[in-house]
């Protein structure tokens, strides 16, 4: 009887083949995700510019659908500044971001400041239903905003101020851009229905199983940011709907 069996070999490598065996790896996989999601940037930066060869340049109408009134378009494009075609918009932007005008904090280091302060409440800043209709025939929401003289007076303060910081720390303010962040207002919350929206848990006084729970039931803004704000007024309506809906009372 014949009986075969098998032989074995081992062979040692050292710690540094190993280590350079997983460097060159890890080296292939991190060069070929970064390959991969550069390709895709560049397709849909391509794509984007294609559509834009065959989309109308009154991005407007693109927005707010065929049926929407030449008026109704005219008053869109001056609030969101929509007078120049998609295409060069498009080209603007991207030119933007390869020459490092655009996002500096990110693209170049850059140091940005930005001062959040408080608009004072105003009679005249008002939420209404515009003449002007959407696609769907509903009116639009018209928006009167503007700022008083303390706010003007509150912004130029900060605005010199943060140059000032910059110059201190040896820089040098290079540009100042007009910004706003936080919308607020327009549902505000009181106890009187004929100067309110809501009450103190978010529910309409005319509907009374409507809740708003965002930053326009604020009849003031502060100089914080207001999303934690947001979220206790949205958690404490949320408690007060869940006991109402126990005793049936909603």
């Amino acid at each position: 009887m014949a009986r075969t069996g098998s032989s074995a070999s081992s062979v040692k490598l050292e710690p540094q083949t190993l280590n350079a065996g997983w460097a060159g790896r890890l080296a292939r996989f991190t060069l070929s995700r970064l390959t991969y999601a550069l390709v895709v940037l560049a397709a849909a930066m391509l794509l984007l510019f294609t559509i834009t060869l065959f989309v109308p340049g009154d991005l407007a109408s693109v927005m707010l659908g065929p049926r929407a009134s030449a008026e109704t378009r005219a008053l869109f494009a001056e609030r969101m500044g929509l007078h120049d075609p998609l295409w060069t918009r498009l080209a603007i932007f991207f030119g933007q971001i390869f020459r490092g005008d655009l996002g500096d904090d990110i693209l170049t280091g850059r140091p940005i400041l930005t001062m959040v302060g408080e608009v004072l409440p105003d009679p005249g800043n008002t939420v209404t239903l515009s003449e002007c209709k959407d696609s769907n025939g509903m009116p639009l929401a018209k928006v009167t905003f503007s700022y008083g003289d303390n706010d003007k007076r509150l912004i130029d303060h900060a605005v010199g101020t943060m140059k000032d910081i910059l110059k201190a720390a040896g820089g040098r303010p290079e540009f100042v851009v007009p910004d706003t962040a936080h919308l607020m207002g327009g549902c505000r919350m009181g106890s009187d229905p004929e100067s309110s929206v809501v009450n103190s848990y978010g529910q309409t006084h005319d509907i009374p199983n409507l809740f708003i729970c965002d930053a326009s039931i604020f009849v003031t803004s502060g100089a914080g940011n207001p999303t934690n704000t947001v979220m206790a007024l949205a958690s404490r309506t949320a408690d007060y709907i869940k006991e109402k809906a126990n005793l049936r009372e909603l």
